[in-house]
């Protein structure tokens, strides 16, 4: 069996209820936009799978499912198919030996994962930092989350694959602080969201092999992180924020927010910092309040009358 083969199982159990889920809505109504964003956004995790899998050749399976136009009989049947790889492994991959992926620390990763894994570091920081920007700039809504935590997983799952157990340990850690937020355990917190920024720098710094240093740096953030959920359970109330969407339109939007890196080459021990193009920040917007001496009210003088004559 593939050593990577009940990693995709995972993620192919985890996307056929969805899958099935969105066909339902658009046979309802064809025109679901919701429901055909879903659709597209499983079938792209499940492409990417499959290109860690080594198995391009299951991509058929998906071509109907990508299309939200095709013909709803063939939807159902590649559904069905795509439902089957769970009981067996593709006949293709049944007579390979186990190719076992082992720890970076000696570079000894087979290169073509390491490519894989660098290509879905890059796609899914794009999600993580917009998701992190809005997180930052409106603190009691928590939509944000949901699409946070697809992505993050996203990155573990493929780390995992190629044996990166800082990787997997620093991304497990945020997938922890997020859900604690979910929940109203935690308040989203601007320490957090650094961190959550200077994790993700040295991720893909990590997975460009760019920063020898790597996976000391990981595992301080994965520290510092869980250090922020500690110190948010204890001090701080929950915050009262808006009820976290259980649908799949969370991340609905077709045109990308342009971004841009003020600090290309700084290094991931120091904060990242991201701006919308032509906004400021938003710590710019809500600049640290200083202490006005309260205004000195005085209280009417009494009125004095005359005793009576």
């Amino acid at each position: 069996m593939n050593a990577l083969w009940p990693l995709f199982a995972d993620e192919v159990a985890r996307s056929v209820p969805r899958i099935a889920a969105a066909l339902d809505a658009l046979a309802i109504q064809s025109g679901n936009v919701s429901a055909r964003i879903a659709l597209q956004q499983e079938t792209t995790k499940l492409r990417s799978a499959m290109r860690v899998l080594g198995e391009p050749g299951l991509d058929t399976l998906l071509q109907p499912l990508a299309d939200a136009s095709a013909d709803p009989q063939m939807q159902r049947a590649a559904l069905a198919r795509l439902s089957a790889l769970l009981q067996n492994e593709p006949p293709a991959q049944a007579g390979k030996p186990p190719a076992a992926p082992t720890s970076t620390r000696g570079g000894a990763v087979d290169a073509s994962l390491e490519a894989l894994f660098a290509s879905e570091v890059e796609h899914q920081s794009i999600e993580i930092t917009r998701q992190l920007l809005a997180l930052e700039a409106a603190p009691e809504h928590l939509e944000p989350i949901r699409p946070l935590l697809r992505a993050v997983h996203s990155i573990k799952g493929a780390a995992r694959a190629v044996g990166l157990p800082k990787v997997v340990a620093l991304t497990h850690t945020l997938e922890d602080r997020l859900a604690q937020m979910a929940k109203g355990q935690s308040a989203v917190a601007g320490e957090f969201i650094d961190l959550a920024l200077r994790g993700l720098d040295a991720i893909r710094l990590r997975a460009r092999g760019e920063n020898p240093a790597a996976d000391a740096t990981l595992a301080e953030l994965r520290d510092a992180l869980a250090e922020t959920g500690t110190m948010v359970n204890s001090g701080v109330a929950p915050v009262a924020a808006t009820a976290v969407s259980t649908g799949d339109d969370s991340n609905s939007d077709d045109d990308p927010v342009l971004r841009v890196r003020l600090k290309p080459d700084q290094p991931p021990d120091q904060p990242g910092e991201y701006r919308e193009r032509g906004k400021p920040s938003p710590r710019q917007l809500c600049p640290a309040a200083t202490k006005a001496a309260p205004a000195t009210h005085r209280s009417p003088s009494p009125v004095r009358r005359n005793p009576a004559t």
